[in-house]
């Protein structure tokens, strides 16, 4: 057996002891609650920052100025928390910040970490009007965002199968 079929089977072993470690506990009401509360208070802070360097860095008279202020803010707010939720869990596997603070990530429904485009399907998912409702509505209590893109939150296990994916 050469070298490189080696490094195949350990890189599979890994693989499998990091499956088990995504066998953990799903995301109840109240984690999903503490995800939205912390990412759309991370955007919104971001987004009022953004528009006071706006008025105290830009001159007034600049278009680019007057645009964001007579933007609504809602939709400037609702398109930066797609755009976030997509790019910080892209860049952080399956995580965002409200993710870190209860300890769940994104993983796919078989387990392994989700690629940029589905990561963008499930980012965009979340503009479907009801999709906060349906975890209410649905009998696997998995919301919309989560279904269409066949993904899932799973929290790690915590016993002997543990492995560190730093």
């Amino acid at each position: 057996m050469s070298t490189l079929d080696d490094d195949n089977l350990w890189h599979d072993s890994l693989l499998r002891k990091e499956d088990k470690v995504l066998e953990g506990m799903r995301p109840g009401i109240v984690d999903r609650l503490v995800h939205f509360l912390v990412d759309m208070t991370v955007v919104t802070v971001a987004y009022y920052v953004m528009v006071m360097l706006c008025l105290f860095f830009v001159l007034p008279a600049n278009t680019h100025t007057t645009m964001v202020i007579e933007t609504d803010p809602r939709l400037v707010v609702i398109s930066a928390y797609v755009l976030y939720t997509f790019l910080f869990a892209l860049v952080t596997g399956g995580k965002t910040l409200g993710n870190y603070v209860t300890g769940f990530r994104c993983v796919t429904t078989a387990g392994s970490p989700p690629g940029a485009g589905r990561l963008l399907l499930r980012s965009l998912c979340r503009l479907i009007p009801l999709d906060p409702l349906s975890l209410l509505l649905r009998k696997d209590a998995k919301m919309w965002h989560d279904a269409l893109s066949k993904t899932e939150l799973r929290k790690p296990a915590k016993g002997p199968h543990r492995v560190s994916t730093i």
